[in-house]
């Protein structure tokens, strides 16, 4: 824990906050309530203001400079351990198990009953309002059948009930007073954690790390650890490497030792007193110790190991020295509780602590072991929802939840706004290409009757035009007939005293060309034959003399026809 450790002692069947213990390095203070009778009704106004008192107490004890308490323990008063069969370690679940189920033993060996009033049913009264309920551990057995013959996979578990509506007004009122606690946890899990030699419980790199550590701890012998503090009680537990498995506690008869001597008056708090010590007002009374009470432990014992299966391997007895029963014969002698744990045990070695002051050693031991994050997560070494009750840490991380809540909101609106602006524009936009479309369209009404109003005046156009492309007629090129006489005149450009006589051109029929040579070139028309052939056109020349017998002058005549008319759709 390595911190300050605070034990709250409690009355009335765990209703009333009665001592406060404040337990360090180098401290160890305590706090005493106003006195009251334990069998008298309490008064719920009474609780209340001693649990606030207690919190101001701590508060004020720890100062300004550490404001933390490393855990909080609470004692066994009203406290049960017992197994019940569940299909679930919810606690919800498991109190409707404990209220249904026909017997269940608890950690005096009694067997409680669904009727009002049994240890079992008071277990499971108040859940999350006045006690805490949870699990230890849990061992999947085979169920037996329903009435209805279908059988239900149920685990048998070992269920912590421990009445607790003082201490949740205690750890309010801490937190009201910026005290924080890190783990809160049941006297019997101090135990453990403080005797059990094989607890080992360190920071944890990860989660694999705590996995190994468990697995480990598995293998290690069960410690029994018994604790025989005031006022009559002989307060147990069962643990694997610090783990709790169970717990019980058993009344001790204590007696008178001397005649209690006259001391001042304890200083007045208003409604608290501060005592000078712990065990002051216990100082001169003995705890008896007999061969019945260890009897009755023996028998709690027997029946947990049969119900988990594993039984102490070792045994630590921590306590002060006993007296004999004076209620004996006056020649009968009771031995040491040591010898007769030896004797009713056998084979598990017994580890005596001689203490005056159980309760405080365990504290001072818890309070030096090393700090450990997870044990507030963890049933078998704290109370988990008393740990994890919520504080100032919860609030102030809802506060900054709902301020992050609120800046995504305010950032998804301004989000939204400028996506409405941008939807907003880009709607503007399409309404003037639409009425752009519509005035283009309204080209073609005439032609095109209903387009202005049709859904698709798009594809309506796209019909017309594939219509009017179907039903229009043919259309036949004209020949290129300047082209064709462009290509006549080039060819006779280049010879000299060539004279163009007659020229005829047609789109349908052939075309002449009659030329005069000169007399002193009188191949120059086959030369310009050859011209017209080379040259690139569409009409296909041929020629030949055409002059007359008896004329002075040669003449030379071109034929030139058309090619296959070429008509639209049909290739060329």
């Amino acid at each position: 824990m390595s911190g300050i450790v605070c034990y709250l002692q409690r009355d009335a069947g765990g209703s009333l906050i009665q001592r406060v213990r404040l337990v360090g390095p180098g401290l160890d203070r305590s706090w005493i309530g106003d006195a009251g009778s334990s069998s008298a009704p309490i008064n719920p106004g009474a609780a209340l203001g001693a649990a606030r008192a207690a919190a101001r107490w701590v508060a004020e004890q720890l100062g300004r400079s550490r404001r933390e308490l490393a855990c909080v323990s609470i004692d066994s008063e009203g406290g049960l351990c017992m197994w019940v069969s569940s299909p679930s370690a919810d606690p919800a679940i498991l109190a409707a198990a404990m209220m249904t189920s026909e017997t269940a033993s608890l950690d005096e060996g009694d067997n409680g009953s669904r009727s009002e009033g049994s240890p079992l049913a008071v277990a499971a009264t108040g859940v999350g309002l006045e006690r805490s309920l949870q699990a230890l551990d849990s061992t999947t057995v085979r169920a037996r059948p329903s009435r209805r013959g279908a059988g239900e996979e149920r685990r048998r578990l070992a269920v912590l009930s421990v009445p607790d509506a003082p201490v949740r007004v205690f750890l309010d009122e801490l937190d009201s007073l910026k005290v924080e606690v890190r783990a809160v946890g049941s006297l019997w899990h101090a135990m453990s954690l403080a005797w059990d030699p094989s607890a080992n419980r360190g920071p944890a790199a990860h989660d694999l790390q705590r996995a190994l550590e468990r697995e480990a701890a598995q293998s290690s012998p069960v410690t029994a650890v018994v604790l025989m503090a005031q006022p009559g009680r002989l307060i147990w537990s069962w643990s694997v490497g610090g783990d709790l498995l169970a717990g019980g506690t058993i009344r001790l008869r204590s007696i008178d030792l001397a005649e209690p001597e006259e001391t001042a008056e304890p200083e007045d708090l208003g409604s608290t007193r501060r005592l000078p010590s712990a065990v002051a007002e216990d100082s001169k009374r003995a705890l008896v110790c007999t061969r019945t009470d260890i009897g009755r432990l023996t028998t709690d014992w027997l029946a947990w190991a049969s119900q988990i299966g594993r039984s102490p391997a070792r045994i630590i007895l921590v306590g002060p020295d006993t007296a004999s029963d004076p209620l004996a014969d006056p020649g009968a002698f009771e031995p040491d509780p040591v010898e007769m744990l030896v004797g009713a045990w056998h084979g598990a070695p017994v580890d005596a602590r001689r203490s005056e002051d159980p309760v405080g050693d365990t504290l001072a031991r818890l309070a030096q072991r090393p700090d450990d994050d997870s044990i507030a997560s963890d049933p078998r070494v704290a109370m988990v929802e008393l740990s994890r009750r919520p504080g100032r840490p919860h609030r102030r991380m809802y506060r900054w939840m709902a301020l992050a809540t609120l800046a995504l909101s305010g950032l998804i609106g301004v989000l939204g706004w400028r996506l409405s602006t941008e939807a907003a524009r880009v709607d503007s936009h399409a309404d003037d290409a639409q009425a752009e479309i519509m005035q283009s369209m309204a080209e073609f009404a005439t032609d095109i009757p209903g387009i202005l109003q049709a859904p698709d005046p798009v594809a309506m156009l796209r019909s017309k035009i594939n219509e009017l492309k179907r039903s229009r007629t043919t259309i036949e090129h004209e020949p290129p007939i300047l082209a064709e006489f462009q290509r006549v005149m080039d060819a006779i450009a280049g010879h000299e005293g060539v004279k163009l006589e007659q020229l005829t051109f047609h789109a349908v029929t052939p075309g002449s060309v009659l030329i005069s040579l000169p007399e002193a070139d009188a191949s120059a028309g086959s030369s310009i034959l050859l011209q017209l052939r080379q040259s690139t056109g569409v009409m296909s020349w041929r020629g030949e003399s055409a002059g007359s017998p008896g004329t002075a002058r040669r003449q030379y005549r071109f034929d030139g026809t058309w090619p296959t008319r070429r008509r639209e759709g049909a290739g060329s």
